[in-house]
């Protein structure tokens, strides 16, 4: 399910595409979990742990709200296309989980689809004059980097954890086919997302002494001198000139920041439905100050919110940006904590991918920022992860939870007297 809701394995392969895989997936996925007991038992157990109560909560404002989108037909259909089916892929995958072993292998199977769909890019698809990749598979260019930026940790998690050489060059491989995808996608705020998943790896990844984190920081910056041509940094450099940029407020219509602007407005407007799932362009041509001009001819872009806060917010209205908000946060410290327990029992492994997971939806949240990726399958396969991982840590002979961060070294030198509950691990408001 994850190489066909997340890496779109359908779409580079046609013949593939036409067997309709996702919904034979999907089917076949659903009826074992009905038949597996267990898995039932794990996925309602999740229903109270605070990451998969944001998700189920912007499904149901999305489905509920409906009857007042601008649009409702478009809400239901991208609710019952695209929402509800990345939140119970989220769903199966963490309670599919039994042991970590099984997390590394989700883990594996995430990186392997990145490079595959990278690796198709890079061979199919050609730079344009304006050093960006275009006519992507699916995904546009922007969306591209962001997801492969997020891959980046995990793949890193892999070379680090292998033990065999073969391995760890293998991984170290598809860590430069990454980088080199994001180089060509062009896109500055994958740029940004890469520049954080670095800061945070060089300061959060405690995982790591800080001098091979900063080895690391020191690789990534020269393997993009290597592979980025003056081009490429002849965008980035605009960064640093962020006034002289269309996408500042005043500067076009249809900039960034006037839609992030006109954006904030739908949502105080309808504070409480939001403008309905899906509905972001619709507002944009009817309820945009701009909306007006039609009337005379002139055309108006329906654009997306070019950022995912301000899509939830416009969207599912201010309850629906704080479970996104809640959603991202939430799965960031449970994923911070579990690191911290792996630290804790001295399980590097389980430390390790914490910490990779933390940088995941780091990069997340600021490459986020500037594309409308609020409902990806991309982003609920990775709390899956963190999901499944915490529970698979906190259960067995090994690992009994703990009530506090503090109490963590107990568990680790041997002590017992913790209290045999899972608040440590689940993250309770």
């Amino acid at each position: 399910m994850v190489l066909v809701y997340v890496w779109r394995v359908q779409d580079l392969l046609s013949p593939l595409g036409a067997a309709k895989p996702g919904i034979v997936v999907t089917g076949v996925v659903v009826v074992l979990a009905m038949l597996d007991g267990p898995v039932l038992a794990r996925l309602n157990a999740f229903t109270t742990w605070t990451p998969a109560r944001f998700a189920l909560l912007m499904g149901m404002l999305a489905i509920g709200f409906a009857p007042w989108s601008l649009f409702p037909k478009l809400s239901l259909s991208m609710a019952g296309k695209d929402l509800m089916p990345a939140i119970a892929l989220m769903g199966l995958l963490a309670a599919s989980i039994r042991e970590p072993r099984d997390v590394y292998r989700f883990v594996a199977v995430e990186v392997l689809g990145a490079v595959v769909f990278a690796g198709v890019v890079l061979t199919r698809y050609h730079v344009g004059p304006n050093g960006r990749l275009g006519s992507l598979v699916y995904y546009d260019a922007n969306d591209l980097g962001m997801f492969l930026v997020c891959t980046l940790p995990l793949a890193d998690w892999w070379r680090r954890r292998a033990r065999h050489f073969a391995v760890r060059l293998a991984a170290a491989a598809a860590i430069a086919v990454l980088l080199v995808t994001i180089i060509r996608t062009g896109s500055r705020g994958a740029f940004l997302g890469l520049l954080a998943v670095v800061l945070y790896a060089v300061i959060g990844y405690r995982s790591v002494p800080l001098a091979r984190r900063v080895a690391m920081a020191a690789v990534c910056a020269g393997l993009l001198a290597l592979a980025a041509g003056t081009t490429y940094w002849a965008t980035m450099d605009t960064i640093l000139h962020p006034t002289s940029d269309y996408n500042w407020i005043g500067n076009a219509e249809g900039g960034r920041m006037d839609v992030w602007r006109r954006g904030i407005g739908y949502m105080m407007h309808r504070p409480v439905t939001g403008v309905g799932l899906g509905a972001f362009p619709v507002a944009e041509g009817t309820l945009s100050p701009l909306a007006s001009q039609q009337q005379w001819g002139v055309g108006v872009k329906w654009s997306v919110a070019h950022n995912s806060f301000v899509q939830a917010g416009a969207e599912l209205g201010v309850l629906g940006l704080a479970a996104f908000v809640g959603l991202l946060a939430s799965a960031f410290r449970l994923a911070r904590r579990t690191a911290a327990f792996g630290r804790a029992t001295g399980d590097e492994s389980v430390s390790a991918l914490g910490d990779a997971l933390c940088a995941t939806f780091v990069g997340y949240a600021v490459a986020g920022f500037f594309l409308s990726q609020a409902y990806a399958a991309y982003l609920f396969v990775m709390v899956g992860i963190a999901l499944g991982l915490a529970r698979a840590v906190s259960v067995g002979d090994a690992a009994p939870a703990v009530a506090t961060d503090r109490e963590a070294p107990r568990i680790a030198a041997g002590r017992t007297d913790a209290p045999p509950s899972l608040e440590w691990l689940r993250d309770q408001p």
